[in-house]
């Protein structure tokens, strides 16, 4: 994972590595980030309302205390990471640390470090809690969430007695509660007190543009087999009183590089609804591929 921020009011944003997957968040602040048109390539929460956010064209835009913001705009920002109490720390587009306000023990081993002793990765969380990884250990200190402290001690999963934790790769807490997000054993992910909407978000196959899937079929019902209007579908998810993860995964298949849905209904609502992405569950090409139509347009009956 490229980057996972944790804002106030249980929003966050998620930036993959995966040219599969594109970034996605949740809440009303990130919300604002995402309507720009170029895609987030980095983001950072600060306080209640401060942030950074960098876009893919290499744009950067934030809201921070001026002199933080001078110094970011001089020195130009790799990542940054924001904690409790006005601490931070980010990596300049030179490859110098800059911190300020850690906690004692991080900032005596941040000035002591080596070049061997380069930081790998670190997180800072509510309370002055943090946990940093280096090239040959890990400290950490502070109200840290139990199950995390689990997996840092016995370097397993919590309720998983097999499964064994060979490295630590990367770490981020929030400041503002109990999450976090872990990422072990060189792709291996572990995360705690986040939304069904991320769970789908990260156990999906890609994230597609639902204009860019086909349908399977020349007609479909107006209806679901529950009864409801796939026309009210697409209208909540536009309105955002509905999220996509609120509708099972569609099943898509490929085939000469274009990708064709089984759930016509749902590509329909996705596709009439605004929503530029949607996760899905990537299937064998059926045997009887051949007897399906492929269309870009549909015929809807009413029944």
């Amino acid at each position: 994972m490229d980057c996972v921020a944790f804002g106030p009011q249980d929003s966050y944003v998620v930036v993959p590595t995966s040219e599969d997957f594109v970034s996605f968040g949740q809440g009303e602040l990130s919300r604002s980030w995402f309507q720009d048109q170029s895609s987030i390539a980095y983001a950072a929460y600060s306080g209640d309302d401060g942030y950074f956010v960098r876009y893919e064209d290499g744009r950067s835009a934030w809201r921070l205390h001026p002199t933080l913001g001078k110094l970011i705009k001089r020195e130009g920002v790799e990542w940054i990471i924001f904690g409790s109490d006005d601490s931070y720390i980010f990596k300049s587009d030179k490859g110098q640390l800059h911190w300020y306000n850690l906690p004692d023990e991080l900032d005596r081993r941040l000035k002591s470090s080596r070049p061997s002793d380069e930081l790998v990765s670190v997180a800072l969380g509510s309370n002055s809690t943090y946990v940093a990884i280096f090239p040959t250990d890990f400290i950490w200190h502070g109200c840290v969430p139990d199950n995390l402290v689990h997996i840092l001690q016995t370097r397993k999963l919590p309720g998983d007695k097999k499964a064994t934790v060979e490295t630590l790769d990367a770490v981020w807490l929030s400041a503002y509660d109990e999450r976090f997000y872990l990422e072990y054993n060189g792709g291996a992910a572990y995360w705690c007190g986040l939304d069904s909407y991320f769970a789908t978000m990260m156990t999906c196959d890609a994230m597609l543009n639902p204009l860019e899937i086909s349908y399977t079929q020349d007609s479909i019902s107006a209806s679901f087999a529950d009864g409801r209007s796939i026309y009210d579908a697409a209208k909540s998810l536009n309105n955002h009183t509905m999220r996509i993860t609120d509708f099972p995964m569609i099943n898509v298949f490929e085939h000469a590089g274009r990708y064709f849905s089984k759930n016509n209904r749902r590509l329909w609502a996705f596709r009439n609804s605004g929503v530029n992405f949607a996760p899905v569950r990537i299937i064998a090409k059926p045997s009887d591929f051949d007897n399906f139509t492929q269309r870009k347009e549909i015929y809807i009956r009413y029944n």
